[in-house]
């Protein structure tokens, strides 16, 4: 520690203050801008540190939860087999009922490129439309259920890539009739 007479501290002159240096080597020469300056690069030091971890962590989520090998496994292992085994009989590259060829649909990316179309077919499963009574050879109960999951979560989930926030809002400020139409409402008074 380092002892400064300082005259006239506490108003006793000639007493000493310990522990406190002279008032130019703490804040003279700029040395306040420097520690502030050393601080808030130090603030923001932990915050891009802190705020790059869980993108990144995130990122790795994202990329196992919804990634596109799990997507394209699990339509190639059961959706396609499904659709291939009962759906191509008709709907096929040759001459397809309706007008409707799912015969170009190898992976799940065509199929959500072709929503509409899907949607048609999610519809028809759904009311047990297709494919028709006398058909055979016939969904079973488990497939059309396996189809109809994988579709609902393919076509009806939340897009990622649409914002979840509208934007802004801002205050809108009542005009005349509104301000007296609210009063009105709110307290009776006509």
């Amino acid at each position: 520690m380092t002892v400064f007479p300082l005259p006239g501290a506490f108003g006793r002159k000639g007493k000493t203050m310990i522990g406190f240096k002279r008032r130019r080597a703490q804040y003279g020469n700029g040395s306040r801008r420097g520690t502030a300056w050393r601080f808030c690069a130090a603030i923001g030091i932990v915050i891009a540190i802190g705020a790059a971890k869980p993108v990144a962590d995130l990122s790795a989520t994202e990329q196992q939860q919804s990634g596109k090998p799990a997507s394209d496994a699990e339509f190639k292992t059961h959706v396609l087999p499904a659709i291939e085994a009962v759906c191509l009989d008709c709907h096929g590259e040759d001459e397809p009922e309706a007008g409707l060829s799912l015969a170009g649909f190898r992976s799940a990316d065509q199929v959500l490129a072709s929503r509409k179309v899907w949607e048609n077919v999610y519809k028809q499963l759904r009311i047990d439309g297709m494919p028709p009574e006398d058909y055979e050879p016939r969904l079973t109960d488990q497939q059309r259920q396996l189809l109809l999951d994988w579709l609902d979560r393919k076509l009806y989930q939340l897009d990622p890539a649409l914002p979840d926030d509208p934007g802004r809002v801002t205050i809108h400020r009542l005009n005349r009739l509104e301000y007296n139409n609210t009063v009105r409402d709110l307290l009776g008074i006509d």
